[in-house]
């Protein structure tokens, strides 16, 4: 119902399908699965990241933990989920991002996603 007003809110047609999800880490499986594999190609469902260099996620420092789960879960591990810092009103601040992401390409890292994130918990 939320979903349904807010898609109505922001100008999305009211007919189609919709996915709801039971925990809210399944909801993150299901979009850092769906960005992974335009990096990693499609050898990678099927190979595991073995044959690819690490790659990295990126979420505000205020997101939730399920991302790191998710993370987790899907193979990267936790310690590909890179934190980036906030402004005073809790935005993920871009010349962080940027800074991080260039110095993690640098260091060898394939950066694949970058996690959106409208409020915090």
């Amino acid at each position: 119902m939320v979903v349904a007003w807010l898609g109505a809110l922001i100008g999305y047609r009211q007919t189609g399908t919709r996915l709801t999800h039971q925990r809210r880490v399944d909801g993150q499986l299901d979009c850092i699965a769906g960005s992974q594999s335009p990096k990693t190609g499609p050898d990678s469902r099927a190979k595991g990241f073995v044959e690819f260099r690490p790659t990295t996620v990126y979420a505000s420092e205020e997101v939730h933990m399920s991302i790191a789960k998710a993370a987790d879960i899907l193979g990267f591990g936790r310690d590909q989920v890179r934190t980036v810092a906030c402004d005073d009103r809790l935005r993920m601040e871009v010349r962080a991002l940027r800074k991080r992401i260039e110095s993690d390409v640098k260091e060898g890292f394939r950066p694949f996603c970058v996690v959106a994130s409208a409020g915090t918990t």
